[in-house]
């Protein structure tokens, strides 16, 4: 996955396929139906760039600021970025 934009919670991601990597990022094409940016090929920065163990350490982070919230709302909320954290790595895989 691709850095897109920043977003409220957490940034927005998109989907894509590596074309040519390098030490300093990759040449992808995004691959992301529904999204005005699918199709479009673009060098990214390799920090900008999510892998599957990215995500799951991203998720593994949440799990443990979810075991110390309290608050039901931040916890729903902690919850379902976990779960879709969770079918990211599950689709990167």
């Amino acid at each position: 996955m691709v850095y897109d934009s920043p977003g409220f919670p957490v940034d927005h991601y998109l989907y894509a396929t590596v074309l040519t990597p390098s030490d300093a990022g990759a040449l992808v094409i995004v691959d992301h139906p529904g999204n005005l940016a699918h199709g479009v090929q673009r060098f990214v920065p390799a920090n900008k760039i999510l892998t599957a163990v990215d995500v799951k350490k991203k998720a593994d982070g949440l799990r443990a600021e979810l075991a110390q919230q309290r608050d039901a709302d931040k916890r729903k909320t902690l919850m379902d970025h976990i779960k879709g954290f969770e079918f990211m790595a599950e689709q990167l895989a």
